[in-house]
C-alpha cells in the first residue's frame, strides 16, 4: 500500500502513432456494473459523481488486477506512458472521455459506498482516501485542467464534496479532506503548488474561511 499523498494520477496523452494499431486494452467493451465488486466494469454511481464534478458527462471504470497489469504493459509497448502504472492510481483519456481507476482507487470508493466502511486510520482508511482524491483529481482532468499541480490543488478541496457525494457523513468526510490535505506535501513536486493555501490563487472559495 503506498503512503497518502504519494500517488501519482495523471491525464494521459498517447501518441498518434499509437493509434494506428488499432484499440488499447484500456478501450474494450466493459459491462455496466454497480455494486461490492472487484471486476472490470463500467461504474454508474462513480461515473454520475465524476459527471457532477466536471461538469459534463464522464465515464468511470474501474479495473481488476489482471487488468490493469495488461493496460500497463499495453501502455508501455507502445510508446502511451510517460512511466508504469505501478505507482498510478488512475487517468483520463481525453479523447473518450473516460476516467480509469487502478483495483486499489476502486476498492476504497467501494468500501465508501458498498460496504460502508468507516476506518479512521490504518490501510483500509488510506484506501478510502486514495480512491476519493483519485477520483476527484481525475474528474478535474475530465473537467479541462491539464496541469497537475492545478489538478490536485482542486481535487484536494473537493474532496469533502466527493466523499458526501459517496455516502459519508459531514465528519467523515472532513476527515478524508484534512487528512488528504495533510498529506498534500508528501506529493511529488510538479503536483504541488505554492498557491494552494486559503486565499491562494488556486482557492476555489476565497471568500469561505475553512480550508480546504
Amino acid at each position: 500500500m503506498r503512503r497518502l499523498g504519494v500517488v501519482v494520477v495523471c491525464v494521459l496523452a498517447l501518441p498518434a502513432l499509437a493509434f494506428a494499431r488499432g484499440a488499447f486494452y484500456h478501450d474494450k467493451p466493459l459491462p455496466t456494473r454497480s455494486g461490492a465488486t472487484s471486476a472490470s466494469r463500467i461504474e454508474p454511481r462513480f461515473g454520475r459523481v465524476a459527471s457532477s464534478l466536471a461538469g459534463k458527462p464522464a465515464q468511470v471504470r474501474c479495473w481488476s488486477a489482471l487488468d490493469w497489469a495488461r493496460i500497463n504493459g499495453d501502455l508501455l509497448a507502445y510508446g502511451g506512458a510517460v512511466e508504469s502504472l505501478d505507482h498510478v492510481s488512475g487517468f483520463y483519456r481525453a479523447d473518450t472521455g473516460r476516467i480509469h481507476l487502478d483495483p486499489t482507487a476502486c476498492a476504497g470508493l467501494v468500501d465508501l459506498l458498498y460496504r460502508r466502511l468507516r476506518p479512521e486510520q490504518g490501510r483500509a482508511f488510506v484506501r478510502i482516501a486514495l480512491g476519493v482524491d483519485t477520483l476527484a483529481h481525475e474528474s478535474m482532468h475530465s473537467r479541462g485542467f491539464r496541469n497537475e499541480a492545478v489538478t490536485e490543488c482542486y481535487a484536494v478541496q473537493l474532496n469533502y464534496q466527493t466523499a458526501t457525494a459517496l455516502g459519508a457523513s459531514r465528519a467523515y468526510a472532513s476527515l478524508i479532506a484534512q487528512r488528504s490535505w495533510a498529506a498534500y506535501p508528501a506529493h511529488p513536486s510538479n503536483y504541488v503548488s505554492r498557491e494552494c493555501h486559503d486565499g491562494g490563487k488556486l482557492d476555489l472559495s476565497p471568500n469561505r474561511s475553512t480550508w480546504p
